[in-house]
């Protein structure tokens, strides 16, 4: 084959640091929303998310048989 013409090929660079990933704020940010549960402040939504994931896995809804029904709706419809 040989050596490829043209531009040197490089390795992709590594993204830069933002200011507060250098300072540290992003690493306390994350500190103290995992000591305080802020996930629910972040999205009031993901209990109710949670809750309908939980239902719908307790009624079958991603067993091999539901999962082949829904592809041949969406497939048919």
């Amino acid at each position: 084959m040989g050596i490829p013409h043209g531009p040197i090929q490089t390795l992709p660079r590594a993204r830069r640091h933002t200011l507060g990933e250098l300072l540290g704020i992003s690493q306390a940010e994350r500190q103290v929303s995992r000591k305080h549960h802020l996930r629910i402040v972040l999205d009031p939504m993901t209990p109710l998310k949670n809750i309908e994931r939980r239902a719908k896995r307790r009624a079958g809804h991603n067993s091999l048989p539901m999962m082949f029904a829904r592809f041949l709706r969406r497939l048919f419809h």
